[in-house]
């Protein structure tokens, strides 16, 4: 059960390297070249929230903060006990599209180094 007054949910997708990835995750990443820049927008037509979720009925959840300055502990976690998978060229096309100065400030983002 989330917590009603929770300002937020965070919802964390553990990613697995994989040869294949998850289906609705590559319907995601494949619009990365159409946003290379802030504000910019890309109509997404089919995308299933419950096919990018690992199939599982287990998870842990905890109240905490947000990662970003100020960290208001007001958020409610949830983590996924199983992996979703992910290709290390979706991987790339991920941590490049993360703006650097984003990078700088989330410490707690921890990114596969891609070789």
């Amino acid at each position: 059960l989330l917590r009603v007054n929770a300002a937020g949910v965070v919802l964390i997708l553990v990613c697995t390297l994989g040869d294949l990835s998850n289906p609705e995750l590559r319907i995601l990443t494949n619009q990365l070249d159409d946003i290379r820049h802030g504000g910019q927008e890309v109509e997404v037509k089919r995308l299933s929230i419950r096919g990018l979720l690992p199939e599982t009925e287990y998870y842990m959840t905890y109240d905490g903060s947000t990662t970003m300055p100020a960290c208001h502990e007001t958020v409610t976690w949830i983590i996924l006990n199983k992996p979703i998978y992910i290709t290390k060229q979706q991987m790339f096309l991920l941590h490049v599209s993360i703006p650097k100065h984003i990078l700088k400030l989330a410490e707690t983002i921890k990114l596969v180094e891609i070789k």
